[in-house]
């Protein structure tokens, strides 16, 4: 039986005895981080602290609502041939546009990070939609290559995608089980998601 290890602040929601179907979208808005220490000076969106500080928030809140919370891993397909082939300023541009576009397919409720390098994260109360919004993205990235000076970069991404309290029960768990689905959408051959479930995974591909 798997051993199921629990934040000192989190008290088992009612979905473990209910089933997830009794779990609600989170209905609460998010908390607004103000100050520098925050944000990513490349890209403008939350930084991994903003994000350390979200996730807690969230899962509490989650707990108290007895909420669902869908968290998203992305990553850039092949990042480092972009900065060995066109140099680290491309590299550079490339982030910065693919964080518009990323931003671009993202809701109102739907909260960008980037944990650094070309790893990004979104966090969306909308959980039952957490595949379909990864795909969202997934397909804005790739709807047309990527302009840096003269040369056209075309850009894919891969993503993993887990639900709270479904796939994990405290951050560091959620945010594992959302890595191994990355890593398995890279095993499969990138450019698609993988959702964590319970009892299996779904994948969606190009």
């Amino acid at each position: 039986m798997k051993r199921m290890r629990f934040a000192p602040w989190i008290s088992l929601p009612p979905s473990t005895i209910f089933g997830p179907e009794s779990l609600t979208e989170l209905k609460v808005e998010w908390p607004t981080l103000s100050g520098t220490e925050y944000y990513d000076p490349l890209t403008g969106v939350y930084n991994r602290r903003a994000y350390d500080q979200l996730i807690d928030w969230g899962l509490k809140e989650a707990v108290r609502q007895n909420a669902g919370i869908g968290l998203l891993i992305f990553d850039i397909d092949y990042f480092k041939k972009v900065n060995d082939t066109f140099g680290h300023n491309a590299g550079d541009a490339v982030l910065q546009e693919f964080t518009r576009r990323m931003a671009a397919s993202l809701r109102e409720k739907e909260i960008l990070n980037r944990l650094g390098g070309e790893e990004f994260t979104v966090l969306t109360p909308c959980y039952p939609k957490v595949l379909e919004l990864g795909e969202r993205v997934r397909l804005a990235v790739g709807q047309a290559p990527f302009l840096y000076e003269e040369w056209k970069i075309p850009i894919t991404c891969s993503f993993g995608c887990a639900i709270y309290p479904v796939d994990g029960y405290d951050p560091t768990d959620l945010f594992r089980q959302a890595d191994e689905a990355l890593y398995q959408a890279k095993r499969n051959g990138r450019n698609q998601g993988v959702q964590c479930k319970k009892g299996g995974i779904q994948t969606c591909d190009a």
